[in-house]
């Protein structure tokens, strides 16, 4: 199943890529969407397909909230808010930028492509430290052999001196950063719809780090 999920992000990102940054022209854009999409499309429920199935072997889900005191945690958490504006930017290749609607309108779809293979970059990355973190089949026991993440401990206040679920508790205050990651993902929609890329990928970026923020900052 990894090498499933490998092979899906493959093709998907490895496509996407080298057409973002080494395609000369936009001139045959439609035309590349119109093969791209469904495989896109195919690639990205099959990556979410097998990455739940292997979450579920390493993870128990009900204690997903609870593997954020490990880097494992850590890192698959800012992973799958990574993901969000990623189906943004791939839906409004597939469908806004297609439709006859706006097919008159100047379009500069390689610049998304760009900001979407940034994004991918960013999962790669956070996959990576997966690759070199222990999974928390146990988190007690991964807990005692690895330690708990130092940003988890940023957040808690020190190292926990063992294990305890984490739960959502809701503090009136922190659950602000929710309202700002939400403000954020509707700027992201606007600089998407806009083609404004650079101001994507900060709107991205400023969303996934307030959504952490209040993830942070409300279970515990």
């Amino acid at each position: 199943m990894h090498f499933s999920h490998l092979t899906f992000v493959s093709i998907w990102a490895g496509i996407l890529g080298v057409v973002a940054w080494f395609a000369t022209s936009e001139n045959h854009w439609p035309s590349f969407l119109r093969w791209f999409t469904p495989l896109a499309v195919g690639c990205l429920l099959a990556i979410i397909g097998s990455g739940l199935w292997m979450m579920n072997l390493t993870t128990d889900l009900q204690a997903y909230p609870s593997t954020w005191m490990l880097t494992y945690g850590q890192a698959l958490v800012i992973k799958h808010l990574l993901v969000l504006p990623i189906v943004v930017l791939a839906g409004f290749q597939a469908f806004y930028m297609t439709s006859p609607r706006h097919r008159v309108k100047k379009r500069r779809s390689l610049g998304g492509a760009k900001a979407e293979s940034v994004l991918i970059l960013l999962v790669f990355a956070a996959t990576s430290i997966l690759g070199q973190s222990s999974p928390p089949h146990d988190i007690s026991e991964t807990m005692k052999s690895a330690g708990t993440s130092p940003w988890f401990n940023y957040f808690y206040g020190a190292a926990p001196s063992g294990f305890s679920p984490i739960e959502w508790q809701g503090h009136p205050v922190y659950s602000l950063f929710f309202v700002v990651a939400l403000v954020f993902f509707i700027l992201l929609i606007k600089t998407v719809k806009q083609q404004q890329w650079g101001w994507t990928i900060g709107m991205a970026l400023c969303f996934v780090g307030s959504a952490y923020l209040g993830l942070m900052t409300n279970f515990y």
